[in-house]
């Protein structure tokens, strides 16, 4: 697959963009992802991992976000249609998550690739703290 064009990112694309997020122990395969979508838009959070499958049924009208488990392969192939359906730019916020994609979706090389040259890493994107 060829990486998409990579362009700076103007305010249109950052309120029209998917954001994930993973959690877990460093060095080993994350259990969470976290996808936000756009400015203002819904946040879902998605155990990956079938050791906290159950953890789902703890979410609770209060919380403003949904919880749900998931298969990461699957996950990311309705992700990948909602994308390319939407015209949507990913970001994470480290290089982290395309490692974490790649060991993820091992059993679909092809997804794999996808994702892992999909993803952008904003950090080059932000200014500077001052």
């Amino acid at each position: 697959m060829n990486r998409p064009t990579r362009t700076a990112i103007s305010v249109t694309d950052a309120e029209h963009a998917m954001y994930l997020d993973f959690e877990g122990l460093m060095g080993e395969v994350p259990c969470l992802l976290g996808i936000r979508y756009g400015h203002g838009g819904p946040t879902v959070q998605f155990i990956l991992d079938p050791q906290f499958a159950a953890m789902e049924s703890y979410s609770s009208p209060s919380i403003t976000w949904l919880v749900r488990a998931a298969d990461p392969v699957e996950l990311f192939r309705r992700l990948r249609a909602d994308v390319l359906r939407d015209g949507l730019r990913v970001f994470a916020w480290s290089s982290r998550e395309s490692r974490a994609m790649a060991e993820l979706l091992a059993p679909d090389p092809d997804l794999a690739e996808f994702w892992t040259d999909y993803v952008e890493n904003a950090i080059p994107h932000a200014r500077a703290w001052k």
